[in-house]
């Protein structure tokens, strides 16, 4: 490190063609010795991720460079994105107990590395008897405390969680059974109540080929699967909820939960939801039919709830006199107007700006002596009106 750092004071250059070509080579090495300073210096990406988790992260079993977050990374490319392992083998999401994932050196890391998102696989140690029936009551709000640990970070983070994956051991104390009705009913509920991003691992991640030999871990083609599934998903978030005056609307699909300020709002559970408070809004989305992954809308900050009214947002008379090359255009209300001239081939001639007011408004159109096409539209509206004008 005190060569790297030397480098950096006197050849500030050199540092960066060195990191961008090794930064994938160190952090795959050395994951948790990622000091702030380092990750600082190496974070050239624009989107740092942080995939946190148990065995299933770190690639228990598989060869250097095989565990998921480095397939996601391949698909991802480096242009944009830095995939980071922090995944330790054998821990739990509790605090309580001396595997727990809180007292790792890789958390500590994945929190130091500035992560922009953050994924969590965790829960699979947890349905271990031994942990579940000693403490059945601390996983969920140990869950919850652990989304607000990133949340809070100066980077902002999208925090992603993910339903554990099938996994059936019984010389391991793991047992799908557990799983399936004890760590992800309690997993669900966390990312309705938090209003993250949910990644049904246990429904999509399911083809026995995928798994190695004991049943719980993925081998080198489902570690490849794995990342393709996760970055399906990530892919995927895009979705905005849409106002209209009073009502809000949510993307299409198969159930609903709408939040005001980061809280859930109770009962409202249906894709349209009618507010009467400002604020900023969003929607969780459950996007498949066949599984329980959920995604979340961007933030939709309302500001005015009162219903437009038809006759102010749009142009209601628009007369165009050609002979002179003026156009004419009456509004309901003072607005931008933007009109373009394009020739009969689509190429764009002209732009013009104005400003219109409520009213008769003239405005002077150079056409020229050819046949053109003249369209206008103004701030109000998407309306777009596409006229022949000829001299």
């Amino acid at each position: 490190m005190p060569l790297v750092i030397s480098i950096f004071c006197f050849v500030n250059g050199l540092l960066l063609l060195i990191a961008e070509e090794y930064v994938m080579l160190i952090k795959k090495i050395f994951p948790f010795l990622l000091l702030p300073a380092l990750a600082t210096s190496l974070a050239f990406a624009a989107t740092n991720i942080a995939c946190v988790g148990n065995s299933i992260t770190a690639g228990y079993g598989l060869a250097y460079q095989e565990d998921y977050p480095t397939q996601w990374q391949n698909l991802l490319g480096t242009t944009d994105y830095t995939v980071f392992n922090f995944g330790v083998s054998g821990k739990t999401m509790l605090k309580t107990g001396n595997e727990s994932y809180w007292s790792e050196g890789a958390f500590t890391n994945a929190r130091a590395s500035s992560p922009n998102v953050v994924v969590i696989e965790l829960g699979t140690n947890d349905s271990k008897p031994y942990h579940w029936y000693a403490y059945p009551d601390e996983f969920l709000e140990d869950y919850k405390s652990m989304i607000d640990t990133f949340e809070i970070l100066s980077s902002k983070p999208k925090v992603w969680i993910c339903l554990a994956p099938y996994s059936n051991n019984a010389g391991w104390n793991i047992l799908d059974t557990s799983i399936t009705l004890r760590i992800n009913p309690d997993i669900l509920q966390v990312g309705l109540d938090k209003g993250v991003n949910i990644i049904d691992l246990h429904s999509t991640f399911t083809n026995t080929s995928w798994y190695a030999s004991d049943s719980v871990h993925p081998n080198a083609a489902g570690a490849v699967a794995l990342a393709g599934i996760i970055n399906g998903y990530f892919q995927r978030d895009t979705l905005k909820a849409t106002q209209n005056g009073n009502v809000l609307s949510a993307p299409p699909g198969y159930a609903f939960q709408w939040y005001l300020d980061g809280d859930p709002i109770e009962g409202a559970t249906n894709n349209t939801l009618t507010i009467s408070t400002l604020g900023t809004y969003k929607v969780s989305v459950k996007v498949d039919a066949d599984n329980n992954s959920r995604l979340v809308t961007q933030a939709l900050t309302v500001t005015d709830i009162n219903p437009p009214t038809a006759i102010k947002e749009r142009i209601f008379s628009m007369n165009i006199n050609v002979s002179d090359e003026k156009l004419h255009i009456t509004l309901a209300k003072s607005m931008t107007i933007q009109a373009d001239i394009f020739d009969m081939q689509g190429r764009l001639l002209k732009s013009f700006m104005w400003q219109g007011f409520k009213g008769t408004n003239t405005f002077i159109i150079p056409t020229g002596n050819l046949q053109q096409i003249l369209r206008v539209t103004t701030d109000k509206t998407s309306q777009f009106l596409f006229v022949p004008v000829r001299k």
